[in-house]
Order: C-alpha cells, then sequence, then structure tokens
C-alpha cells in the first residue's frame, strides 16, 4: 500500500470499508496510513485488518491532525488500531466506535494544552478512545452488505450505543455511511458508529421518573423519559401499588399522567408503568422509580 507523502488533506467519503489488509513486516502498518497533513474521515468502516509486531491495524497518522466523524473500527489485529504519531496535533474524534481490536484500541498522542475532544459520544472496548464499553453491551453485528454497495457493521438490537446521541446535536446532522439520514427514523436520538440502526421496537434510553414523596390528596406526575423509536412516540399510563416486600399490581383506572394519592395507598410504594408506541405501531414498557412509602394524610 502506498505511503501518502504530501499535504493533501485524504477525505474518506460516505460509502468507505476498508478491510482484509494483511502485512507481516516490521514496522508497517494496514488500512489508512498518512505521513504528512490532516486525515479526515467519516461515516466510515475500517474493519478485519491485520500487522504482525507493526505500528497500527488499522489507522495510522504519522504526522498531522486526525479526525474521526461516526467511523467504526472493528475486528483488527496487531499494535494499537488506531494511532496518532506525534503530540504536535491534537486529535480530534467523536461519535465513533472501536470494539473487538486485538491490542489497544487508540494510542492518540496529543497536545498537553489542546482541548479534549476524544470523549465525545466516542466508545472503545479498553475506554482508550472514550467511554469503556463492554464488547458484549456494543452488540456489533458481523460485516455485511445492509443492502447497499459498501458493507459496513450494525449495531445489534440490544446494542446500548444505539440512540446514544442526542438528535439536536451536530454529530446527528448529516447521513451515515449507507447514505441514510440519521434524521430519518424520526427518533429522538442517533447512533455511535458509520451505521445508522432503524428502530423497531421503541427502546428506553432514560427512564421513566416520578416523585419520590406522594401522601393522600397530593398529585404527582410523571415524566415518560426518553425513548428511541421511529416516528411520533405515543404513551400509556398505568400505575401501579407495591408492597414493601416487592410485588406491585396495577391500579384501577390509573391510566393518566397524572396521580392523586389515596388511602388504600398509606404503607405502600407507587410506580407507573409507561408503555411507548412507536410509528410503525410496535409497543414496549418502561417502569419508573418507586415513591418513598406514602403517607398518612
Amino acid at each position: 500500500m502506498a505511503r501518502r507523502r504530501h499535504r493533501r488533506t485524504p477525505r474518506q467519503p460516505h460509502t468507505a470499508t476498508v478491510h482484509g489488509r494483511a502485512e507481516f513486516v516490521v514496522p508497517t502498518w494496514r488500512g489508512i496510513y498518512n505521513d504528512a497533513g490532516p486525515t479526515t474521515i467519516e461515516d466510515s468502516t475500517i474493519s478485519g485488518n491485520s500487522t504482525q509486531g507493526g505500528d497500527a491495524s488499522a489507522l495510522l497518522q504519522d504526522h498531522g491532525r486526525i479526525e474521526l466523524r461516526h467511523v467504526t473500527v472493528a475486528g483488527n489485529h496487531g499494535g494499537s488500531a488506531a494511532v496518532s504519531g506525534t503530540h504536535i496535533w491534537r486529535p480530534d474524534v467523536r461519535g465513533s466506535l472501536f470494539t473487538g481490536n486485538a491490542g489497544a484500541d487508540c494510542d492518540l498522542r496529543e497536545r498537553p494544552d489542546s482541548p479534549d475532544h476524544v470523549d465525545e459520544y466516542n466508545t472503545s472496548d479498553d475506554g482508550t478512545c472514550g467511554t469503556a464499553t463492554p464488547a458484549g453491551q456494543t452488540d456489533l453485528q458481523p460485516l455485511s452488505d445492509n443492502e447497499t454497495l459498501t458493507r459496513s457493521h450494525a449495531l445489534g438490537e440490544h446494542s446500548i450505543l444505539r440512540g446514544a446521541i442526542p438528535i439536536t446535536h451536530t454529530l446527528c446532522d448529516g447521513t451515515d455511511q449507507r447514505g441514510l439520514s440519521r434524521h430519518s427514523t424520526g427518533a429522538a436520538y442517533c447512533d455511535i458508529g458509520a451505521h445508522q440502526s432503524i428502530p423497531t421496537l421503541p427502546r428506553n434510553v432514560a427512564a421513566p421518573v416520578i416523585p419520590t414523596f406522594l401522601a393522600w390528596g397530593l398529585t404527582i406526575t410523571a415524566d415518560p423519559g426518553g425513548w428511541y423509536a421511529a416516528g411520533d412516540v405515543h404513551y400509556t399510563y398505568a400505575w401501579q401499588r407495591c408492597t414493601p416486600a416487592g410485588p406491585c399490581t396495577t391500579i384501577p383506572n390509573s391510566d393518566s399522567p397524572h396521580y392523586t394519592g389515596d388511602v388504600p395507598d398509606s404503607e405502600h410504594h407507587i410506580r407507573v408503568m409507561i408503555t411507548a408506541t412507536n410509528g410503525h405501531g410496535t409497543s414496549a414498557p418502561a417502569y419508573s422509580n418507586l415513591t418513598d412509602e406514602v403517607a398518612y394524610g
């Protein structure tokens, strides 16, 4: 693979996948290498590359600034997956995913006085490129066409990275690797990594909340929390009365977002079950916190 030795900024457009490069000579790299000048990679996948004893298995930025936006770096072997080579430049890595790499996920060397952008909605198995997230919770799916010309890793249905970024953040602007608008799902959040998932079941990303104090005649109101779902979301409410030992039963005719404490609630805890239904008609429940033991009037 030829080394870049000029100052023009290499840019990887939305449909880039770098996969399956192998090398066994020291020192070396596999995936993407840039010798001088800044590198910007957006909405791209770097997966399944390997080097034995080399500097980097996925991305080596020898001199110059490295910028990554919504990049998935997965399953690379040898050295660190992503390396920036000097302390002169400031790495700028956001909304990116590093998982399943043999060796450290990142070795990003930066100026000591530079602002830190490596923790902005990034995740990696070992925490070297942002928040540490166990691979099992990432639930990354195998490299696949995903109905497009370039292969990508989708996030599984149970991935905690689905809907990790609020839709109002600038990282949710633009499109994913497939050219799918990150706003097109109608969800209130977008995903980390190159592939934007399309939600099926609504997924609760911030639990419903109710006040902890309740007494006879006092009315409290439920906050439905945050949901990752396609299209408009409709909520239904079912308030529940729970004994101190834990069993909860639904209170009849309690289908409002508001609840007023009553005599039978005394020495019990109250919670609410909220069921969210998305624009496709599929539903999922979530439960609020418990109130303190309900006080007498």
